[in-house]
């Protein structure tokens, strides 16, 4: 779940970015902001639940309210059977130990 106070001027995280969040990882997300006017800042507002298609489960508007959205394995499953851009993935291309589920190697150095 994302939450931000994103402003009017940055609307675009809301309308596009996290449905893309959504649709490109082929899961839902829960995203929160806040609305009215605080000080020199309005938020926008637009509080959603993103399917895994990308499509809205549930939108708010730019007014304070509640939504509520039904999320569904099985429509993550109809979404990643008909989606290709994971399963196409070249794991073989990357480096030893990287794109093997639930083997991600992690190197963390040290630099002076």
């Amino acid at each position: 779940m994302y939450s931000t106070p994103l402003v009017l001027s940055h609307i675009g995280v809301a309308t596009r970015v996290v449905p893309t969040r959504a649709e490109e990882n082929e899961i839902y997300v829960a995203y929160a902001n806040r609305v009215g006017i605080e000080g020199t800042f309005e938020y926008c507002g637009l509080s959603c639940v993103t399917g895994p298609d990308g499509n809205d489960a549930a939108r708010a508007s730019s007014s304070e309210e509640m939504i509520f959205a039904v999320v569904s394995k099985n429509e993550i499953r109809r979404v990643r059977s008909s989606l290709s851009h994971i399963k196409d993935r070249r794991i073989d291309l990357y480096p030893s130990g990287r794109g093997k589920s639930g083997s991600a190697s992690i190197s963390t150095r040290a630099s002076k």
